[in-house]
Order: structure tokens, then sequence, then C-alpha cells
């Protein structure tokens, strides 16, 4: 008897919609046939009608020590032959069920012209994956990317730590902006534009400045404290002033276009702390003299 399938198989990310006849005993030995195909079995019953009614053409395929007789609606046997190749299964036989049926050499033509276009096609497909690899393993090796991937990884755990040492005075705005920038940065990690990603992780950093002063400004006066009895310095300023220099150090190493303060901060690097330490200590004396 026969049975009609309606299912789908999935080979190499690429759904075949299967509508076949499948000659079987009983329902159980064509599911498992199916089953070992990996076909997604959508619809299965006897199929009580004639069988030429419903296609032009059969083919047989081996499975194990058995053969299976498969009936499909194609206008053209070489047609139906290749897509059951395309599905995997070793075709030994194949002919139109009425009509001009084709000799034995000539059926046998059609199968290994079938056959060598199947072995043909799945040696281009897994060239192009080969070709997609080493794309990605250029783009894992490029030292820029590389560069950046580090960045990446680096601002996420700088997020991560700022919210958690935030907590709630983090403003919920600012909350969302740190969360959405967290999820950017996971995405950046699968991209390869160099300049998109560079103009994203600035902007990250940024939020996370600006989050920094806003955290900072809050903090309360005992946990302010100056760096010695002897300057207006305190641990806040430290922190403010160390953080915009790592900042423009990793744009700089990046090769980000960078505003004038974060040039200068690239440029004279802890010169530049200084200058702004004893500019502001500068400012206090001439505020507080007589």
């Amino acid at each position: 008897m026969f049975f009609r399938l309606t299912g789908i198989k999935d080979i190499s990310d690429k759904n075949y919609t299967l509508e076949l006849l499948i000659e079987a005993d009983d329902a159980a030995t064509v599911k498992k046939f199916l089953g070992d195909q990996k076909v997604i079995i959508i619809g299965l019953e006897i199929y009580q009608g004639d069988i030429a009614n419903f296609g032009k053409s059969y083919i047989v395929v081996k499975y194990g020590d058995t053969l299976v007789k498969i009936i499909g609606n194609f206008e053209d046997l070489e047609q139906f032959v290749e897509y059951v190749f395309q599905l995997e299964l070793e075709v030994i036989d194949a002919n139109y069920i009425l009509g001009n049926q084709l000799s034995e050499t000539q059926v046998q033509e059609l199968i290994n012209s079938a056959r060598e276009k199947q072995i043909a096609s799945k040696k281009a497909h897994q060239e192009r994956l080969k070709a997609a690899q080493a794309a990605e393993k250029i783009n894992f090796n490029d030292k820029k990317l590389q560069k950046a991937y580090q960045a990446i990884d680096d601002i996420v755990n700088q997020i991560d730590q700022l919210m958690e040492i935030g907590g709630s005075k983090i403003q919920p705005n600012t909350r969302k902006k740190l969360d959405d920038t967290r999820g950017e940065m996971g995405k950046l990690r699968l991209a390869t534009n160099y300049d998109k990603i560079i103009e994203e992780l600035h902007s990250a950093m940024n939020l996370i400045v600006e989050t920094q002063d806003f955290l900072l400004d809050l903090l309360e006066n005992d946990k302010i404290f100056a760096i010695n009895p002897e300057t207006k310095i305190t641990n806040v300023d430290i922190i403010r002033e160390q953080t915009r220099l790592a900042k423009a150090n990793l744009l700089q190493v990046l090769g980000a276009q960078m505003s004038r303060e974060e040039t200068m901060y690239a440029s004279l690097g802890h010169l530049k702390i200084f200058t702004q330490y004893l500019t502001r200590d500068f400012n206090f004396v001439l505020s507080n003299k007589p």
C-alpha cells in the first residue's frame, strides 16, 4: 500500500517541502523510514486513489537492506531524481509510471548524472562554507578588530560595575541607556565594520564617564577627602581624571576620532592631569588670597 506524506526536511539550513507517496506495509515502517531521514511529518495517511493520478513517475531508493518505492508529482523524471538526491537519498531505480518509459541504460545514465550533480553541488556548498569560515578567521585575526573586541569586553565590564555600584542612585532613564548600550555591545561582537564599532564604543565610553560623574556628585562629604593636607585635590578628582585619561588612551589605541579635550589627555597623559590639579590649587589660592 502507499502512504501520502506531507512533510519538511531541513538540509544545510534549507527547508524542502515533501509531497510524496511512499510504499510500505504499514504506517510504522514509513515513520521509521522518515525518522531516519530526519523528516518532519506534517501529515501521513493511506492513499486510496490511483498512484498514476498522483504523479507521473516513481523512484526506488535504498534504505538499509530494503528498497523503498516513492511516487512524485514531477513533470520531468530527471527533475524528480535530482530532487530526491538533494534529499540525500540513494536512488537505484526510476522511471515513468505510464507512457514513454526509459530503458534501463537511460535510467542509469539519468541516475548517474543526477548523482554527479548532487556531488558537485555538495562540494560547492562545502567550499562556500570554507570560504565563509576563512573570512571569519581573517576577521578574528585582524589586529584592529581584536583590539575593538577586547575594548567591547572591557566596556561591558565597566557598565556592569557601574550599575552595581550605582544601584538605585542611577536614574531610570540612565539605567535604560546603560542596559541598551550593554545590549549593543553584545551585538558588536558579531560586527566587522570597524568604523561603526569605534563609533559605538566612543558613545558608550561617554555614557560611562557621564554616569560616573553623576554618581561622584552624589557622594556624601565624609567620603570625599583631600589626597594630602596641602592640596584641594580630592579622591573624587583623581577618579574623574583617571577615567578621562583611560578613555582617551583607549580611543587613541583604537584610532578613533577624538575631541580636543580627549586629544589633550591622550597626547599629554599624566601631564594633562597634573595641569588640571595645579590649575585647581592655583585657583583656590587666588580665591582665598587676602
